[in-house]
């Protein structure tokens, strides 16, 4: 565990009376709610933070990043993060993300190294439907947030496992993993067995989705994301190939260059161009 990393307490948002004053049950061994809070907006810098209870992260709007993970978290992508894991959410811009703090039996077994993630906008709103309820509706009424939690954790373990995917969130699953898996060699047939399909169907349907073909897409996401890295770091061009999938220079210049309109070093030139321009204007 990083040692900048610092342990989040959690506070009780929904609180205890919302059991206590249940008429009908109280907390879920299996599975209780700590907390369901929403953040609207930038994510000022600070540093990781872990916690001793399971958490999920519902990105409701807007595009932000884990620092443990290579991967953007676009509109409905869904994270679950392991007790002990350091995590911290990072965004310039706005984004709307809503987090749920769970813990109980059913999660005896999981795998606690990693941080497992899918997009599916089904848990992205059962996550909003459950801050709302907890926003307007006074009283007993933790059994019912454990009851709902237990439905998001249910329905995300089964997408994690690859079980029963509609073909929207097939392709939504792969650009997921075309995200984090960027930096590294990425077969479609290993792709569409993942999602549970063959490499024909997993072609047609993303093509149909997306209007490209997945090779294509995934090249645009490496290039995109190369282009940032030379905008906003010292990183040879030769560094940024390799954490952007390529293994030679001179073919991700070639590809760089035909997707961008000019070679890398010029991209760079111009980036840092345009941010004196920026200064010089403000």
């Amino acid at each position: 565990m990083s040692s900048l990393a610092r342990q989040y307490v959690v506070s009780d948002t929904i609180g205890e009376p919302a059991w206590t004053k249940a008429a009908f049950a109280g907390r879920s061994e299996e599975l209780t709610a700590l907390y369901v809070v929403r953040h609207r907006g930038r994510f000022v810098e600070q540093v990781p933070t872990y916690h001793d209870h399971w958490e999920v992260i519902a990105v409701r709007a807007g595009t932000a990043t884990l620092s443990e993970l290579t991967a953007d978290l676009r509109e409905h992508a869904i994270c679950l993060i392991p007790p002990g894991v350091p995590h911290q959410e990072i965004s310039n811009k706005p984004v709307d993300l809503i987090w749920l703090g769970i813990r109980g039996s059913r999660f005896l077994g999981l795998d606690r190294s990693a941080i497992a993630t899918v997009v599916s906008r089904e848990i992205s709103d059962l996550m909003e439907r459950m801050w709302i309820f907890a926003q307007i509706i006074p009283g007993g009424i933790g059994p019912e947030l454990d009851a709902m939690a237990a439905l998001v954790v249910s329905r995300l373990l089964r997408l994690v496992a690859g079980e029963s995917i509609p073909a929207s969130d097939r392709i939504d699953r792969a650009i997921l993993l075309f995200n984090e898996r960027m930096s590294n060699p990425v077969s479609m047939v290993e792709i569409a067995r993942k999602l549970g399909c063959s490499t024909s169907y997993f072609t047609r349907e993303f093509r149909r989705r997306t209007g490209q073909t997945p090779i294509a897409y995934l090249t645009g996401i490496r290039i995109r994301h190369a282009a940032r890295l030379l905008e906003t770091t010292e990183l040879a061009v030769r560094e940024i190939a390799s954490l952007t999938g390529y293994s030679e220079a001179f073919y991700f210049t070639r590809v760089f260059t035909r997707l961008m309109g000019c070679s890398p070093s010029r991209w760079r030139m111009a980036s840092g161009l345009r941010a004196v321009l920026t200064r010089s204007f403000r």
